[in-house]
């Protein structure tokens, strides 16, 4: 469980990663792909910018008839990663597909591949992003499982001491 609870964060932290660095990309908040994946990995990502993946990256966004991410309310964020290629390639590939399904980015596939963050994604960016939402959610959950404990023991240790009480009364009579 503390493995798949990590895995959530990391991937919920990716997203809001890839958010943030199109926000402190200038005034326009357009940044290319390229660069926002350098930026996010340390790893040699320019190794994968080839004119295949550049392709590959725009066929995903121009011809979305099926969706590369898994269903969300099944997976908690759970990314899904293709076989066909580079784990860290198809992470970064699914996150940007994710946030342009949410309309947090926009992508344009030409003249060049850029994302562009949108106003629900400065939303989002401002509210504590994903990461946040999902520690919020967790908090909540916990307050409610707080209140269902103490309403419950409130409620025995009210019945249990009514009838101490009667005979604490009887008692001083």
């Amino acid at each position: 469980m503390n493995y798949l609870n990590n895995k959530i964060k990391d991937n919920l932290k990716y997203l809001d990663k890839i958010l943030e660095l199109n926000l402190q990309n200038g005034y326009n908040y357009k940044i290319e792909i390229q660069k926002l994946a350098i930026n996010i990995n340390p790893i040699d990502f320019s190794s994968l910018f080839s004119e295949t993946f550049a392709e590959r990256l725009t066929r995903i966004f121009t011809k979305p008839n099926k969706s590369i991410w898994k269903n969300l309310e099944n997976t908690d964020f759970e990314l899904y990663i293709s076989e066909e290629s580079n784990s860290e390639a198809s992470k970064f590939i699914n996150a940007l597909f994710y946030l342009h399904q949410e309309e947090l980015i926009i992508f344009t596939p030409y003249p060049i591949n850029t994302s562009l963050l949108t106003f629900r994604g400065m939303i989002k960016i401002s509210s504590g992003g994903f990461y946040m939402e999902y520690k919020r959610e967790k908090k909540k959950e916990l307050y409610e499982k707080f209140a269902w404990i103490v309403s419950i023991l409130t409620f025995i240790a009210g019945w249990m001491l009514k009838p101490l009480l009667v005979i604490f009364q009887n008692y001083l009579k």
